[in-house]
């Protein structure tokens, strides 16, 4: 920066969006964060302990999984996170069954379909947001492409929002297909939980820039997920 202020006195510079837009979305309500929290600790009891992780892909094997392996979790690359809860979503049976031989405490989280419920919801929302951080890195990037793609996101926030205040969850593709498998008719918690987080962020990334303020005051039109 120093050099370029050298070349240039003129020259304005501001903090990274992607950076700011991370840093407010890591911001969730106490059930998410601790669901997050626990989520992470039984990864990394498996994942995180060679003994473990070679018991587990046999178990897999054994079963027939689509996958043998979870990913591990770690804080530097947090916006991986909806990949990560994605394949542990996906492998819950088998997390569950080696956590009961295990006997590792928090097997019961898995008999538990409002903390299954939080986890699928993660793992949507933390895949949106992976996708909305690459969209927004590479060459030929710049402020206005920036706040044009973080103004789609807030109308896509703004969009998920009216389903979830009609007890909707049909935008979170991995919470839809699990509410519907498991026949659970009674989603005002879990849409209580998601409205209060997606309200909150989007408030968050509105205070990013104010011209962003712009955006709620005018009509939105109907955004597919």
């Amino acid at each position: 920066m120093a050099w370029i202020r050298k070349k240039n006195p003129k020259v304005k510079w501001l903090h990274c969006i992607i950076h700011r837009q991370a840093l407010e979305s890591k911001r969730m309500n106490a059930h998410l964060h601790e669901t997050l929290n626990e989520a992470v600790k039984v990864i990394n009891f498996i994942k995180a302990r060679p003994l473990n992780s070679r018991m587990f892909k046999l178990l897999c094997q054994e079963m027939g999984s689509e996958h043998q392996h979870l990913l591990l979790h770690t804080e530097v690359r947090w916006l991986s996170r909806g990949k990560i809860l994605n394949r542990l979503f996906e492998l819950r049976q088998e997390v569950h069954m080696f956590l009961l031989e295990q006997k590792f405490a928090f097997s019961s989280l898995f008999e538990n379909q409002d903390w299954v419920c939080r986890l699928a919801y993660l793992a949507d929302i933390f895949d949106k947001l992976n996708d909305l951080n690459l969209s927004m890195q590479g060459f030929r990037t710049d402020e206005l492409s920036l706040n044009s793609k973080m103004c789609a996101f807030i109308k896509k926030l703004e969009f998920w929002l009216k389903k979830v205040q009609r007890n909707s969850v049909s935008v979170f593709p991995t919470l839809d297909k699990f509410a519907d498998d498991s026949e659970i008719d009674n989603l005002n918690t879990i849409c209580d939980c998601n409205r209060e987080y997606l309200t909150k962020l989007r408030d968050e990334l509105v205070d990013i820039e104010p011209r962003f303020d712009n955006i709620l005051a005018k009509k939105q039109p109907q955004v597919s997920h």
